[in-house]
């Protein structure tokens, strides 16, 4: 039971700005990309989880692509600026 696979995509570093509201941003995670250390987190919760990780930012260009394949159950919108949601 539980999510099987997923795919995280994120191109930002973390930042001491993040750390009242992002889980991973800690004094310790730093300037680090945030999509590898979510992937190390998520990876200690869950060993069998299969990740993809993209450690870029989503381009409008890309949308149509990702939601056309179809290899997705769900989507989670967590964009923190308004460009790549027009």
């Amino acid at each position: 039971a539980g999510v099987g696979k997923m795919t995280i995509m994120d191109g930002d570093d973390i930042e001491a700005t993040n750390k009242n509201r992002q889980l991973v941003a800690l004094t310790s995670t730093e300037r680090q990309m945030k999509a590898a250390v979510l992937e190390r987190r998520l990876r200690d919760i869950n060993p069998d989880l299969e990740i993809t990780t993209l450690p870029v930012f989503l381009e409008i260009d890309d949308t149509d692509a990702l939601v056309r394949d179809g290899k997705f159950s769900y989507i989670c919108d967590c964009i923190d600026s308004l460009q790549p949601k027009m």
